[in-house]
């Protein structure tokens, strides 16, 4: 059975599930901060300077969220544009198609990214910017960023013709 989407899918899927790990990152790193903090501010009484010592030196374990972000981001680039190539060409037609959900999926990445703006711009959300350098970065920029990958990603799966790689190209239910 061919896939008559192609791949607007997985433009989608690349951009919320982007969106939504940046998400988790920056309130991991928050909430980790303000725990830090709470930790550090009670009495030697209450918590011994010890335990204190032994939380604040597992800091470092939270701060994994901007890599792991951009180890996310290319392989989900990676897998869409594989995609893009493998997915057979069912109608060159659906470029139209294709482009005007380009344009709303770029459009929600704008709401996205101002989301993302306004989050930053909170006080509690400050420490946890200093951490997430390329996320930040990335997710500033997101509706470019959207764009010219699904536009690039269009351009390789709509440029193509199924004769180019067989006549059932990218199917796997001919595969000898």
């Amino acid at each position: 059975m061919n896939n008559k989407k192609g791949i607007v899918g997985s433009i989608f899927v690349f951009m919320f599930l982007l969106f939504i790990f940046a998400l988790f990152s920056l309130l991991s790193i928050t909430l980790w901060t303000n725990f830090d903090d709470t930790i550090q501010s009670m009495d030697n009484d209450t918590v011994s300077q010890d335990s204190k010592d032994k939380v604040h030196s597992l800091s470092f374990m939270v701060l994994w969220g901007d890599k792991l972000f951009t180890i996310l981001m290319l392989v989900l680039l990676a897998s869409f544009f594989i995609s893009c190539v493998t997915l057979p060409v069912e109608k060159p037609i659906f470029i139209i198609v294709y482009l005007v959900m380009l344009t709303l999926f770029t459009v929600l990445a704008m709401f996205l990214s101002n989301t993302w703006t306004y989050l930053i711009n909170n006080p509690n959300f400050v420490v946890a910017m200093q951490e997430l350098t390329f996320t930040n970065y990335f997710i500033n920029y997101y509706p470019i960023i959207i764009f010219f990958v699904g536009l690039g990603g269009g351009l390789l799966f709509f440029n193509r013709r199924s004769n180019d790689f067989g006549s059932n190209s990218g199917a796997i239910d001919n595969f000898e």
